[in-house]
């Protein structure tokens, strides 16, 4: 990509702008994965697009498809959660197990409740504040296509 020093505008108030598209050397399927990797998977969703200086693109969302933020909804957040990974790829992190306050014996009834057979069979596990084992098993199945073209 060429840098020109300043900003260039590739969508506004949901209008694409080809020239400047060409302009900054960017194909239509590099700007879509650039709105997906900012968590745009809908493009109506996004209202500005800007090429920065630096090369990265800069996005706002539209006013309509906004998240509502808490404060929006007059909540005050309980705080960030933190979370213990117990499991990753099969092996168990028995001191983030004990920091969480739980041990082998919990872990392995978890596990067998969920329907887990050993902790080999799990890729990750975590464990939230609220003492909730999120587990996440291992696969051999594979996305043989392209689901963004």
């Amino acid at each position: 990509r060429i840098v020109f020093g300043k900003s260039v505008v590739l969508m506004q108030n949901g209008k694409l702008f080809r020239k400047n598209f060409k302009k900054c050397r960017l194909d239509l399927s590099e700007f879509l994965m650039q709105c997906r990797l900012n968590g745009f998977y809908d493009l109506s969703a996004v209202d500005t697009a800007v090429m920065e200086a630096s090369g990265k693109i800069s996005f706002m969302p539209a006013s309509a498809k906004r998240p509502a933020t808490l404060e929006d909804l007059n909540i005050v957040p309980s705080g960030d959660e933190v979370f213990y990974s117990v499991i990753m790829d099969g092996k168990i992190f028995e001191y983030n197990l004990k920091s969480a306050g739980r041990d082998l014996n919990w872990l392995k009834n978890e596990l067998k409740v969920q329907g887990v057979k050993s902790e080999k069979e799990v890729y990750f596990a975590a464990l939230d504040k609220n003492g909730t084992l999120n587990v996440f098993k291992n696969t051999d199945e594979k996305q043989n296509n392209d689901i963004f073209e």
